[in-house]
């Protein structure tokens, strides 16, 4: 028994000594615990505290956009355009660190009023059945319709012979000619009755270089940009197209697409070239602003040819070319800049474009008389390419101008052509990448000029399709996690760097970050983003007045003040003119009014710093000059102002007014004193 008792007394002491030993094991979890959820409110906290505060009125807080940019330079010449997350939150940590954004509801209260919510469909035009053509065009040859075989007919080629010239062939007879060109005009005749018509085709050709690309390893490439178009605008624009996008061809949505230049060119040069027309300011961060990679010299005065420009790269790998845009000119050459000397497009749209444009007739054939609008034209051409070439690699560039530009009204118009388009040639889109975008938001139409339309000037549309063997892999899951991340223009030039020269030896499986040399701003959005780094306005980096991040910003409140700021900014605006040696022919600029002076709201500021108040201010300019301006302005310590941006952004329409300015980027500035007589 005293053996057995001895047995009990040492078991019960090893139960104390182990439910003590788990208790403490309990405490140091506990503790844990506590800790790591008090270090991810903390965070949260430093996170939230510059969210917008979304229940705050309009007058005393403005929701939308804000402000910051900033790199480091190197001895190399090289800028560092990353900025390491801190290891330790605390009160003195740069808020441009961070990248507060919730995405927008679309269908904010001040834009419903100006939405066209039958979406173009009940149009009140019925076309011109006498504008029919009497005549089909299939694989080159012209054949009369049933029914018409009185008329007897004649057809000729209209050829590329430049961005703003065509080539008109000899008129031949449709009897037994083949027509190997892209643009048929016909003009048939029966009695005192004409009709004319431009058939559209691709005639195919071959290539001058034997390409070893194959359709597997090197997908098509659709690059569809829309002109003007935001984010929140293209979803409440086009409803039914961003659905099947989403739904039927499972793309991937970026809502934190944000502009990096103030128009299309900045824009489209930071994703077509990875180089930049406008420099960087990061004054708001007291550092110095990162010159423009081009200067109007060498963007607009010299040829692009040995600039990384896509399409000139797809084009020399082998890839079947294609090109659509629609207004006067190519991005590249607006207004009157060289662009490339080599030929881009083996299939261009400027021939149909420009012959219109010289012939009312044909116009009103192919547009209002037919109930079309230049948009279904363009899809119409792009239809037909993506159907063609079935064992070689295509590369498509379509840019939409009128379809938006002018007037947010205008987008509501296509929502059924773009969707029919997509759904149509699903199957023929399923081995293609396809990135659907816009180089900027609204500028124009009354959408535009609210507040929250204003607003959504820097945050273009973004919808990457991948080919159809490529979805639900560990690419797509990857581009779905960047999707959540900022991402500009510069990471499309890199993304189609990638498709085009390293993923295809490596099946599309390779996500480890690579850094590319042509344009050390992007990142491919099929590998992972460069670790340890966060994705701001201040690393990527973004100009300051096109910051998406959603700082806090107020109401200046102080009259006096407002009115410094209002009177600073015009008469930096006439010193830009005075400074191009142009103030001449413009009218001068001196202050109306100001419209709107918030100030930016920046918690925890860095005690050892100097305090920096930020402003950003919106202002009309006296009469005769015209013009509404915005731009932001910096204080330090309660001494001068200074210009936080390097760019004034127009607000409102300018057209041809500022058409006497030989540089584009001073057309917006400038009110001519001799002005055209042209519709603005």
């Amino acid at each position: 028994m005293h053996g057995s008792e001895t047995s009990v007394t040492h078991c019960g002491i090893q139960n104390v000594i182990q439910m003590t030993g788990l208790w403490f094991c309990y405490g140091l979890l506990i503790i844990g615990l506590l800790y790591y959820v008090s270090y991810d409110v903390f965070l949260g906290e430093m996170n939230s505290s510059v969210k917008v505060e979304n229940n705050r009125t309009a007058d005393t807080t403005t929701e939308y956009n804000a402000v910051s940019t900033t790199s480091r330079l190197t001895f190399t010449r090289r800028w560092s355009t990353r900025a390491e997350i801190p290891n330790k939150v605390n009160r003195a940590t740069d808020i441009f660190d961070y990248c507060p954004f919730e995405p927008p509801d679309p269908w904010h209260k001040s834009i419903i009023k100006y939405m066209d919510d039958k979406y173009g469909y009940l149009k009140n035009c019925t076309p011109d059945s006498n504008l029919s053509p009497v005549t089909d065009l299939m694989k080159g040859r012209v054949t009369l319709k049933k029914g018409k075989e009185a008329f007897a007919c004649q057809g000729r080629c209209i050829n590329y012979a430049g961005d703003n010239q065509y080539d008109l062939g000899n008129w031949k007879s449709i009897k037994d000619e083949v027509f190997k060109c892209d643009f048929v005009e016909t003009e048939c005749k029966s009695g005192k009755t004409t009709k004319r018509y431009i058939h559209m085709q691709i005639a195919e050709q071959k290539s001058s270089t034997n390409s070893q690309l194959n359709r597997q390893q090197n997908p098509d490439v659709v690059i569809m940009v829309i002109d003007s178009v935001a984010s929140t605008q293209l979803i409440r624009g086009l409803p039914r197209t961003v659905n099947f996008l989403l739904h039927g061809m499972e793309a991937i949505e970026f809502r934190k697409f944000n502009k990096v230049g103030s128009n299309s060119r900045p824009n489209a040069f930071a994703a077509l070239i990875g180089k930049t027309t406008e420099p960087v300011p990061r004054k708001p961060m007291n550092l110095p602003t990162i010159p423009a990679d081009l200067s109007y010299e060498q963007y607009c005065k010299s040829y692009l040819d040995n600039e990384t420009y896509i399409p000139l790269m797809y084009k020399k790998k082998g890839y079947k070319m294609f090109g659509a845009e629609d207004y006067v000119t190519s991005i590249l050459n607006y207004p009157n800049c060289l662009g490339t000397k080599t030929r881009q497009f083996e299939h261009s749209f400027r021939p149909f474009h420009t012959r219109l444009n010289k012939d009312s007739e044909l116009e009103r054939i192919h547009l209002g008389g037919s109930c079309r609008l230049v948009h279904d034209n363009m899809l119409e051409y792009l239809e037909h390419y993506v159907n063609a070439y079935k064992d070689s690699p295509k590369f498509s560039l379509t840019w939409f101008v009128d379809l938006a530009h002018d007037d947010t009204k205008l987008i509501y118009r296509s929502d059924y052509e773009l969707y029919n388009f997509y759904l149509k040639n699903r199957e023929a889109l399923n081995n293609s990448f396809i990135f659907f975008f816009g180089d900027h938001g609204p500028r124009f139409g009354s959408e535009a000029y609210t507040k929250f339309g204003n607003s959504e000037a820097n945050n273009p549309f973004l919808y990457v399709v991948l080919p159809k063997h490529l979805r639900h892999t560990e690419v797509h899951e990857q581009i779905l996690a960047n999707s959540k991340e900022l991402v500009t223009h510069h990471d499309l030039h890199s993304t189609l760097e990638d498709i085009l020269y390293n993923q295809p030896s490596a099946a599309f499986s390779d996500l480890s970050f690579k850094r590319f040399d042509s344009d050390p701003r992007g990142s491919s959005l099929l590998r992972k983003f460069e670790s340890g780094v966060a994705r701001t306005c201040k690393t990527l980096p973004i100009p300051f007045q096109y910051c998406i991040c959603q700082y806090k910003k107020t109401n200046v409140t102080d009259g006096k003040l407002v009115e410094a700021l209002g009177s600073f900014a015009a008469k930096k605006l006439a010193a830009i003119l005075e400074s191009e040696k142009v103030a001449s022919s413009c009218e001068k600029i001196t202050l109306s009014n100001v419209i709107e002076a918030l100030e930016f709201v920046l918690p925890h500021k860095n005690a050892t710093q100097f305090e920096v108040s930020l402003y950003e201010v919106t202002f009309n300019v006296s009469a005769p000059a015209l013009g509404v301006f915005k731009i932001p302005i910096r204080r330090e310590s309660r001494g001068k102002f200074e210009l936080a941006g390097e760019q004034f952004d127009r607000l409102d329409k300018y057209g041809k007014h500022g058409d006497c300015m030989k540089k584009d980027i001073l057309r917006p500035l400038c009110t001519c004193k001799i002005r055209s007589t042209s519709k603005p």
